[in-house]
């Protein structure tokens, strides 16, 4: 992770991010959306938590301009959910978020930093399933698991055992892919 732009309106929600973050990446807070944006056209941000209600009402076009500009940047919102704001949520996971974070629910620093990572990954992992496209299926979902359930050390016994094929099989067609894009690479 590099820069997270952080376009948070409530201080004390400022602070549970960088609490959840403690110090390992920069958190640097933004005031408007245009102040994301700029910070994202001269700083390696990795991460955008963000506050669609922030203007006062929910606003996901600059979401969807965020993604389509930073393809790579993950998105998280950041959101106090209310009453008349539960079929917002619906709306935010159509505009492509990575993730989100419930106030006052979902943002003691364990919670908060486990939903960056996921959202991190997830993130990865698509960019992933669309490189894999047309790799053998097998060794498309060993290395998708392997991304997405990095944080469970997954042993070569694990993984062969998620993905029910024998490990010298899954071991067979990852040392083909990796012999495969090895020779690429030299011949180019």
């Amino acid at each position: 992770m590099g820069i997270v732009a952080a376009l948070i309106r409530s201080p004390e929600q400022l602070h549970r991010l960088r609490a959840a973050i403690r110090g390992r990446y920069p958190v640097s807070a933004c005031g408007s959306w245009d102040a994301v944006r700029r910070l994202c056209d001269a700083e390696p941000v990795s991460l955008a938590v963000l506050d669609f209600y922030v203007g006062g009402t929910m606003d996901l076009d600059p979401v969807r301009q965020l993604r389509r500009l930073y393809p790579r940047l993950v998105t998280v919102g950041y959101v106090t959910l209310r009453p008349d704001r539960v079929r917002d949520v619906f709306d935010a996971g159509r505009a492509g978020l990575d993730g989100l974070i419930i106030a006052d629910r979902d943002d003691a620093p364990t919670y908060l930093w486990a939903i960056l990572e996921r959202a991190e990954t997830r993130s990865v992992a698509s960019s992933l399933r669309t490189t894999l496209v047309n790799c053998d299926p097998t060794v498309r979902d060993a290395v998708l698991v392997a991304v997405t359930r990095a944080h469970e050390n997954l042993s070569g016994d694990g993984l062969a055992q998620l993905l029910s094929i024998p490990r010298r099989s899954l071991t067979k067609r990852l040392t083909q892919l990796i012999s495969f894009w090895m020779k690429l690479r030299l011949q180019v």
